[in-house]
Protein backbone atom coordinates (compact mmCIF):
# COMPACT_ATOMS: atom_id res chain seq x y z
CA UNK A 1 0.00 0.00 0.00
CA UNK A 2 0.78 3.79 -0.58
CA UNK A 3 1.95 5.26 2.66
CA UNK A 4 2.94 8.79 4.39
CA UNK A 5 5.77 8.63 6.24
CA UNK A 6 5.95 11.17 9.52
CA UNK A 7 9.17 12.72 11.03
CA UNK A 8 10.11 16.00 12.98
CA UNK A 9 11.80 18.55 11.90
CA UNK A 10 13.30 21.05 14.21
CA UNK A 11 14.41 24.52 14.40
CA UNK A 12 17.11 25.24 12.34
CA UNK A 13 20.40 26.37 14.59
CA UNK A 14 24.19 27.52 13.77
CA UNK A 15 25.77 24.99 11.89
CA UNK A 16 28.18 25.07 14.80
CA UNK A 17 26.12 23.50 17.03
CA UNK A 18 24.65 20.67 14.69
CA UNK A 19 25.70 17.32 16.06
CA UNK A 20 26.85 15.05 14.05
CA UNK A 21 25.69 12.43 12.52
CA UNK A 22 27.04 8.75 12.26
CA UNK A 23 28.29 7.51 9.16
CA UNK A 24 25.86 7.09 6.07
CA UNK A 25 23.09 9.04 7.82
CA UNK A 26 24.66 12.16 8.48
CA UNK A 27 24.25 13.83 5.08
CA UNK A 28 20.63 13.83 5.47
CA UNK A 29 21.02 16.51 7.28
CA UNK A 30 17.40 16.48 9.82
CA UNK A 31 18.48 18.44 12.79
CA UNK A 32 18.18 16.93 16.02
CA UNK A 33 17.21 18.99 19.48
CA UNK A 34 20.40 17.67 22.25
CA UNK A 35 20.00 15.50 24.83
CA UNK A 36 17.87 15.84 27.37
CA UNK A 37 17.69 14.31 31.31
CA UNK A 38 16.53 10.86 31.22
CA UNK A 39 12.81 12.33 33.44
CA UNK A 40 11.93 14.35 30.16
CA UNK A 41 13.17 12.78 27.24
CA UNK A 42 9.60 10.66 26.74
CA UNK A 43 7.63 14.11 27.36
CA UNK A 44 6.94 15.87 23.94
CA UNK A 45 5.78 19.79 24.13
CA UNK A 46 3.40 21.31 22.16
CA UNK A 47 6.19 23.51 20.72
CA UNK A 48 8.50 20.70 19.43
CA UNK A 49 6.04 18.46 18.22
CA UNK A 50 4.23 20.96 16.17
CA UNK A 51 6.18 20.14 12.97
CA UNK A 52 6.00 17.15 11.20
CA UNK A 53 6.01 16.08 8.25
CA UNK A 54 4.48 13.02 6.21
CA UNK A 55 6.43 11.64 3.04
CA UNK A 56 7.02 9.07 0.77
CA UNK A 57 5.20 7.03 -1.25
CA UNK A 58 6.91 3.76 -1.08
CA UNK A 59 5.46 0.77 -0.14
CA UNK A 60 4.43 0.42 3.85
CA UNK A 61 6.72 -2.33 4.20
CA UNK A 62 9.47 -0.97 2.14
CA UNK A 63 10.04 2.45 4.31
CA UNK A 64 9.23 0.60 7.50
CA UNK A 65 12.14 -1.93 6.43
CA UNK A 66 14.64 0.82 4.92
CA UNK A 67 14.31 2.84 8.61
CA UNK A 68 14.99 -0.35 10.39
CA UNK A 69 18.27 -0.89 8.41
CA UNK A 70 19.06 2.69 8.94
CA UNK A 71 18.70 2.73 12.22
CA UNK A 72 20.61 -0.29 13.31
CA UNK A 73 23.83 0.23 10.38
CA UNK A 74 26.34 2.22 12.69
CA UNK A 75 24.78 0.53 15.43
CA UNK A 76 24.80 -2.01 17.80
CA UNK A 77 21.89 -3.56 16.87
CA UNK A 78 19.89 -3.68 20.21
CA UNK A 79 16.10 -3.46 18.94
CA UNK A 80 12.92 -4.42 20.25
CA UNK A 81 9.38 -4.99 18.73
CA UNK A 82 5.57 -5.01 19.24
CA UNK A 83 3.09 -7.09 17.26
CA UNK A 84 0.42 -6.11 15.62
CA UNK A 85 0.81 -5.48 11.94
CA UNK A 86 4.30 -4.78 12.57
CA UNK A 87 5.76 -8.51 12.21
CA UNK A 88 4.11 -8.95 8.84
CA UNK A 89 5.51 -6.04 7.39
CA UNK A 90 8.83 -6.57 8.64
CA UNK A 91 9.35 -10.27 7.81
CA UNK A 92 9.73 -10.88 4.18
CA UNK A 93 11.96 -7.96 3.81
CA UNK A 94 14.01 -9.11 6.61
CA UNK A 95 14.14 -12.45 5.42
CA UNK A 96 15.38 -10.49 1.98
CA UNK A 97 18.22 -9.09 3.74
CA UNK A 98 19.47 -11.92 5.79
CA UNK A 99 19.41 -13.79 2.34
CA UNK A 100 21.20 -11.37 0.14
CA UNK A 101 23.59 -10.69 3.07
CA UNK A 102 24.94 -14.33 3.25
CA UNK A 103 25.70 -14.66 -0.18
CA UNK A 104 27.43 -10.56 -0.30
CA UNK A 105 31.09 -10.07 1.03
CA UNK A 106 29.29 -7.18 2.17
CA UNK A 107 26.16 -7.47 4.51
CA UNK A 108 23.29 -6.01 3.90
CA UNK A 109 21.97 -6.67 7.33
CA UNK A 110 24.29 -8.50 10.12
CA UNK A 111 21.93 -10.24 11.65
CA UNK A 112 24.03 -11.93 14.14
CA UNK A 113 24.46 -8.37 15.44
CA UNK A 114 21.12 -8.03 16.75
CA UNK A 115 19.55 -8.58 19.77
CA UNK A 116 15.76 -8.70 19.27
CA UNK A 117 13.81 -7.76 22.39
CA UNK A 118 9.49 -6.90 23.19
CA UNK A 119 8.51 -4.04 24.29
CA UNK A 120 5.89 -5.90 26.26
CA UNK A 121 4.53 -9.70 26.68
CA UNK A 122 1.41 -10.85 27.95
CA UNK A 123 1.91 -13.42 30.92
CA UNK A 124 1.14 -16.58 29.05
CA UNK A 125 3.40 -19.28 27.55
CA UNK A 126 5.86 -18.18 24.97
CA UNK A 127 3.74 -21.01 22.30
CA UNK A 128 0.11 -19.51 23.21
CA UNK A 129 -2.28 -18.00 20.82
CA UNK A 130 -2.31 -14.67 23.20
CA UNK A 131 1.95 -14.76 23.40
CA UNK A 132 3.67 -11.90 21.49
CA UNK A 133 7.05 -13.93 20.83
CA UNK A 134 4.60 -15.77 18.62
CA UNK A 135 2.79 -13.22 17.24
CA UNK A 136 6.28 -11.63 15.92
CA UNK A 137 7.83 -14.91 15.12
CA UNK A 138 8.01 -13.97 11.63
CA UNK A 139 10.31 -11.67 12.28
CA UNK A 140 12.19 -14.10 14.23
CA UNK A 141 12.19 -16.63 11.81
CA UNK A 142 13.63 -14.41 9.15
CA UNK A 143 16.88 -13.07 11.26
CA UNK A 144 18.35 -16.55 12.55
CA UNK A 145 21.69 -15.28 13.44
CA UNK A 146 19.55 -12.73 15.98
CA UNK A 147 19.65 -13.50 19.69
CA UNK A 148 16.04 -13.72 20.50
CA UNK A 149 15.36 -12.53 24.32
CA UNK A 150 11.82 -13.77 25.12
CA UNK A 151 10.57 -13.40 29.06
CA UNK A 152 10.58 -16.46 31.32
CA UNK A 153 7.64 -18.53 30.51
CA UNK A 154 8.44 -20.16 33.76
CA UNK A 155 6.99 -17.13 35.72
CA UNK A 156 4.01 -16.32 33.61
CA UNK A 157 2.06 -16.90 37.00
CA UNK A 158 4.14 -14.11 38.72
CA UNK A 159 4.10 -10.99 36.74
CA UNK A 160 5.94 -9.13 38.92
CA UNK A 161 8.81 -11.87 39.02
CA UNK A 162 8.41 -12.22 35.42
CA UNK A 163 9.12 -8.37 34.78
CA UNK A 164 11.89 -8.23 37.15
CA UNK A 165 13.89 -10.96 35.21
CA UNK A 166 12.97 -9.21 31.89
CA UNK A 167 14.43 -6.34 33.66
CA UNK A 168 17.77 -7.55 34.06
CA UNK A 169 17.75 -9.05 30.34
CA UNK A 170 17.19 -5.63 28.71
CA UNK A 171 20.00 -4.05 31.46
CA UNK A 172 22.37 -6.67 30.69
CA UNK A 173 21.56 -6.86 26.67
CA UNK A 174 21.63 -2.97 26.30
CA UNK A 175 22.39 -1.46 29.44
CA UNK A 176 18.56 -0.03 28.89
CA UNK A 177 19.48 1.77 26.01
CA UNK A 178 17.32 0.69 23.22
CA UNK A 179 18.84 1.42 19.24
CA UNK A 180 15.90 1.15 17.76
CA UNK A 181 12.28 0.86 19.36
CA UNK A 182 9.61 -0.19 16.50
CA UNK A 183 5.95 0.34 18.61
CA UNK A 184 2.39 -0.11 17.14
CA UNK A 185 -0.46 1.79 17.85
CA UNK A 186 -3.20 0.98 19.68
CA UNK A 187 -6.62 1.97 18.23
CA UNK A 188 -6.78 3.96 22.01
CA UNK A 189 -3.21 5.41 21.26
CA UNK A 190 -1.57 2.75 23.79
CA UNK A 191 1.83 1.43 22.50
CA UNK A 192 3.59 -1.34 24.16
CA UNK A 193 1.06 -2.18 27.05
CA UNK A 194 1.44 1.75 28.25
CA UNK A 195 -2.43 2.54 28.01
CA UNK A 196 -4.03 6.23 28.30
CA UNK A 197 -5.22 7.29 32.00
CA UNK A 198 -3.55 3.97 32.93
CA UNK A 199 -0.97 4.72 36.08
CA UNK A 200 2.28 2.98 34.45
CA UNK A 201 1.92 5.65 31.71
CA UNK A 202 1.73 8.37 34.03
CA UNK A 203 4.39 7.37 36.03
CA UNK A 204 8.00 8.22 33.69
CA UNK A 205 10.29 8.19 36.80
CA UNK A 206 10.37 4.90 37.17
CA UNK A 207 13.62 3.65 37.45
CA UNK A 208 13.06 0.16 35.84
CA UNK A 209 13.31 -0.78 32.51
CA UNK A 210 10.24 -3.32 32.51
CA UNK A 211 7.88 -3.84 34.90
CA UNK A 212 4.52 -5.33 35.46
CA UNK A 213 0.82 -4.86 34.87
CA UNK A 214 -1.61 -6.77 36.94
CA UNK A 215 -4.97 -4.69 35.23
CA UNK A 216 -4.63 -4.07 31.61
CA UNK A 217 -7.75 -2.75 29.60
CA UNK A 218 -7.58 -4.96 27.14
CA UNK A 219 -7.19 -8.99 27.75
CA UNK A 220 -4.89 -11.00 29.09
CA UNK A 221 -4.90 -8.66 31.69
CA UNK A 222 -1.39 -9.73 33.37
CA UNK A 223 1.95 -8.58 31.04
CA UNK A 224 5.08 -7.11 31.27
CA UNK A 225 6.03 -3.85 29.29
CA UNK A 226 8.96 -1.77 29.24
CA UNK A 227 8.23 1.46 30.71
CA UNK A 228 7.41 5.03 29.29
CA UNK A 229 10.95 6.31 30.25
CA UNK A 230 12.79 3.05 29.32
CA UNK A 231 11.36 3.36 25.52
CA UNK A 232 11.85 7.13 25.86
CA UNK A 233 15.99 6.40 26.25
CA UNK A 234 15.75 4.62 22.89
CA UNK A 235 18.01 6.10 20.30
CA UNK A 236 15.15 5.78 17.46
CA UNK A 237 11.95 5.16 17.75
CA UNK A 238 9.43 4.65 14.86
CA UNK A 239 5.69 3.94 15.01
CA UNK A 240 3.53 1.89 12.43
CA UNK A 241 0.05 2.18 12.17
CA UNK A 242 -2.42 0.66 9.68
CA UNK A 243 -6.12 0.03 8.96
CA UNK A 244 -8.91 2.62 9.63
CA UNK A 245 -9.43 1.34 13.15
CA UNK A 246 -6.64 4.06 13.59
CA UNK A 247 -7.89 6.86 12.50
CA UNK A 248 -10.15 8.04 14.98
CA UNK A 249 -6.80 8.66 17.22
CA UNK A 250 -4.56 9.77 14.70
CA UNK A 251 -6.84 12.30 14.05
CA UNK A 252 -6.68 13.27 17.21
CA UNK A 253 -2.89 13.70 17.09
CA UNK A 254 -2.09 15.24 13.53
CA UNK A 255 -3.93 18.07 11.70
CA UNK A 256 -3.50 18.38 7.79
CA UNK A 257 -1.97 21.89 6.82
CA UNK A 258 -1.88 21.50 3.07
CA UNK A 259 -3.88 17.76 2.06
CA UNK A 260 -3.26 18.54 -1.52
CA UNK A 261 0.63 18.87 -1.28
CA UNK A 262 0.41 16.05 1.76
CA UNK A 263 1.46 18.56 4.27
CA UNK A 264 0.98 17.86 7.54
CA UNK A 265 1.36 18.91 11.33
CA UNK A 266 1.65 17.64 15.19
CA UNK A 267 -2.11 18.96 16.65
CA UNK A 268 -1.08 22.19 18.93
CA UNK A 269 -2.02 21.83 21.86
CA UNK A 270 -0.70 18.11 21.74
CA UNK A 271 -2.94 15.11 23.64
CA UNK A 272 -0.52 13.82 26.05
CA UNK A 273 -3.27 11.72 27.69
CA UNK A 274 -1.63 9.30 24.63
CA UNK A 275 0.88 7.67 24.75
CA UNK A 276 1.79 7.11 21.17
CA UNK A 277 1.90 11.19 20.94
CA UNK A 278 4.10 11.92 24.10
CA UNK A 279 6.89 8.35 24.08
CA UNK A 280 9.81 10.00 21.79
CA UNK A 281 13.42 8.88 21.10
CA UNK A 282 16.09 10.47 23.71
CA UNK A 283 16.56 12.98 21.01
CA UNK A 284 12.61 14.22 20.83
CA UNK A 285 12.68 12.42 17.52
CA UNK A 286 9.84 9.60 15.99
CA UNK A 287 9.28 8.10 12.88
CA UNK A 288 5.55 7.48 12.05
CA UNK A 289 4.55 4.98 9.24
CA UNK A 290 0.90 5.17 8.06
CA UNK A 291 -1.28 3.82 5.67
CA UNK A 292 -3.91 5.89 4.04
CA UNK A 293 -6.71 4.03 5.64
CA UNK A 294 -4.90 5.15 9.34
CA UNK A 295 -4.43 8.67 7.53
CA UNK A 296 -7.96 9.61 6.13
CA UNK A 297 -9.37 10.94 9.22
CA UNK A 298 -7.16 13.47 9.92
CA UNK A 299 -8.31 16.93 10.01
CA UNK A 300 -7.38 19.86 8.46
CA UNK A 301 -5.39 22.77 10.29
CA UNK A 302 -7.18 25.57 11.12
CA UNK A 303 -6.10 28.37 9.21
CA UNK A 304 -3.84 30.45 11.51
CA UNK A 305 -1.70 27.56 12.03
CA UNK A 306 -1.21 26.66 8.44
CA UNK A 307 1.99 28.90 8.33
CA UNK A 308 2.81 28.01 12.00
CA UNK A 309 5.99 26.17 10.24
CA UNK A 310 7.75 22.71 10.32
CA UNK A 311 5.69 20.73 7.88
CA UNK A 312 7.11 19.82 4.37
CA UNK A 313 6.48 18.41 1.35
CA UNK A 314 5.61 14.68 0.83
CA UNK A 315 8.04 13.43 -1.50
Amino acid sequence: PNMVEVQPRWRSRSRSSRPRRPCATRSRRTLRPSRRRASTRSRASPSRSRAARFRSTQPLDRAVLHRTEEATRCLSGCVCVSPGSLPGLLAPGLAGLESASASSATPVVDASRWDLLFADERCVPLGSDDSNHRACGAVVRALPGAAVHAIDETLADDPAAAARAYDTTVRRVCDGRLDLALLGCGHDGHTASLFPGHALYADDTCAASVVAIHDSPKPPPARVTLTRRALGRSSHIAYVATGESKAPVLARVFVATDRARRRFAYADPLPTDLPIATIRASDGSAHWFLDEAAAAAIPDAPSSSSSSGGDAAAG
